[in-house]
């Protein structure tokens, strides 16, 4: 696995994860611009968050039961006491935040003064969150911890942040944010790796191993235990777990040390479905009936996307670098890697799955009309995002702009959360039929971008 930059990650964690959603969307543009002709290493996947990738990808949410509209199932869970709300529809969210909030020229520190906004002053969901994880059932302990990280590592931003606001100026500063992040974090990482090191459920375990594999905790020492192997082991069908036990492999240097390579190929290409296990609130109980309202489920909602963000991006290095221009002059390597090629263009894959695709495909033997259409898709989703990203970054800037970027922070993380199943890629195809520039353009726009400079 990749080795931990100490000085990007301080500045991931500077503005926690806002500034983990910068750091993804960074990351997915620059790997979207880089040449075709790039070496295949040279893209080594880190995590963020994003997502950003991003990733938006393989995450799932059984369907008519998304994050943002949670409803109580009928069980009468009275136990959690009614607070005046301070907002009852998007319109009223954005009008109070817009009135509420500090101007700022920057989309990232808007969305994360967005989140701090829906946060503020109530902890009625992160109360329910920790009864959760102290009495549910594992799974949904293991659900609920996920999400309760995201409220720590708000809570050790806030506590550095109010003592020195230039924090991101400071490498001193940013050492001991990761110590009082760590710390903040403590009891809840090291109860979700005890729930998984002693279960057999897959999701259980690539829950954790997804906390584990973040931008705050990636290498911390309560990691140590779990492994993408194991995980691969709970869930043998599973292309996510053998995209990261794949990773955690060392290439072998001779032929002596490649069978397990092979066989780590071999189950990546047989893999029948792509799970990264982000759809953590599918796993928690309904809402209490007594908070079941929009700014309850609004704030759920939006510790989900946070918790997307901060995850890992899917690995993909060592599968380049086994399907090299040179490893594919091997009939039996060629077939293997044509498969997993073929895994990568599945209705749910991310951005990052699409972008590996394209350069597999360098390599291997593809119809060129197909070939033209699966690239033509991929320019218009990449010039798709690129342009919603551009306008949000306009509106932002402007004050007359700000409810409408609110507006549009929140249909991204509705959209995104409930497009977890169906695919980022998917999400962006559709999203751009009915946008403002044609299809057309959208490809032209696509193909400038990826244009040597």
């Amino acid at each position: 696995m990749r080795q931990v930059n100490f000085s990007k990650f301080c500045l991931a964690v500077i503005a926690v994860l806002a500034v983990l959603l910068v750091v993804a969307l960074l990351l997915l543009r620059d790997f979207l611009d880089q040449n075709e002709n790039a070496d295949e290493n040279a893209n080594d996947a880190t995590s963020i968050s994003k997502y950003l990738s991003k990733e938006a990808g393989d995450k799932s949410l059984t369907p008519g039961r998304t994050v943002a509209t949670i409803e109580s199932n009928g069980d009468k869970d009275e136990s959690m006491p009614r607070v005046a709300t301070r907002f009852s529809n998007e319109a009223e969210l954005c009008k109070n935040f817009a009135t509420d909030k500090s101007t700022t020229s920057d989309p990232f520190q808007f969305f994360d003064a967005l989140q701090s906004y829906l946060h503020a002053s109530d902890h009625t969901v992160e109360a329910w969150l920790r009864d959760i994880a102290k009495n549910g059932l594992p799974r949904q302990r293991a659900a609920a911890l996920s999400l309760l990280l995201v409220v720590d590592v708000r809570a050790a931003k806030k506590l550095i942040f109010d003592k020195n606001p230039n924090c991101d100026q400071d490498n001193q500063c940013a050492e001991t944010l990761r110590a009082a992040l760590l710390e903040k974090t403590n009891s809840d990482l090291t109860t979700l790796l005890q729930l998984a090191i002693y279960t057999s459920d897959p999701r259980l375990y690539g829950m954790a191993y997804n906390a584990c594999h973040s931008g705050p905790f990636y290498a911390t020492n309560l990691c140590t235990r779990l492994g993408a192997s194991q995980w691969l082991q709970r869930d043998p069908d599973n292309g996510a777990a053998a995209m990261y036990a794949l990773e955690e492999m060392k290439m072998p240097t001779s032929s002596d040390g490649a069978t397990a390579l092979e066989n780590a190929l071999y189950r990546l290409s047989l893999a029948k479905r792509f799970d990264h296990y982000l759809d953590v609130v599918d796993e928690l109980p309904p809402l209490p009936t007594n908070n079941s309202d929009y700014q309850h489920r609004t704030e759920l909602a939006g510790l989900a996307y946070e918790h997307v963000f901060m995850m890992p991006i899917p690995p993909r290095k060592n599968i380049l670098t086994a399907c090299n221009e040179e490893a594919v002059k091997q009939p039996q390597r060629r077939l293997i890697c044509t498969s997993i090629a073929n895994q990568l263009l599945r209705d749910n894959a991310s951005m990052f799955d699409r972008a590996a695709f394209m350069q597999l495909s360098r390599h291997l033997d593809w119809d060129r009309e197909k070939l033209q259409k699966i690239t033509d898709d991929f320019d218009l989703a990449r010039a798709y995002f690129r342009e919603i990203m551009r306008r949000e970054a306009q509106q932002v800037q402007q004050n007359s702009g700000q409810m409408t970027a609110c507006h549009m922070n929140l249909r991204l993380m509705d959209r995104t959360l409930k497009t977890l199943k169906s695919g980022e890629f998917a999400m962006y195809l559709e999203d751009a039929k009915s946008f403002d520039i044609p299809r057309e353009e959208l490809i032209k726009m696509g193909r400038r971008l990826r244009a040597p400079k």
